[in-house]
């Protein structure tokens, strides 16, 4: 092999290396404004869900239904703790103190309030989220 053909080697194998780096690099770029894109979507929908119930309860809490407005708000917490219950994998060293402090509220108010009485669907994962909190 002469250097001519040595030169036109290393150059299309320095050539080929740039495009797959460019190629992963515009990947990533990709994947990150799709991953964005899906998180905003969910950041809208929940406040759009969140909205929605803080409506419902102004107007229970306005039109006297006092008792439906607790119980919803009792079934609210049990819908958080139930999903804050998967918080458990992660690892305690690296907790946020506020989440922790949060579930802590909860299981305070459950210990002042016990008389409500958690779906049995949900019960366990209630249960194992306000553990986090000892």
């Amino acid at each position: 092999m002469n250097f001519s053909n040595r030169s036109k080697l290393i150059f299309c194998v320095i050539l080929f290396i740039l495009s797959c780096a460019g190629c992963f690099l515009l990947g990533i770029y990709q994947t990150k404004k799709y991953v964005a894109k899906i998180m905003m979507n969910q950041l809208y929908e929940s406040a759009a869900t969140s909205l929605s119930l803080r409506v419902k309860l102004l107007k229970m809490l306005r039109s006297g239904q006092l008792d439906k407005g607790e119980d919803m708000l009792e079934k609210l917490v049990d819908v958080e703790l139930d999903t804050l219950v998967l918080y458990k994998r992660i690892p305690s060293s690296q907790r946020s103190p506020e989440i922790i402090e949060s579930i802590r509220m909860a299981k305070d108010y459950r210990k002042m309030f016990p008389q409500h009485q958690v779906a049995p669907n949900i019960a366990n994962s209630v249960k194992s989220a306000l553990e986090l909190a000892e």
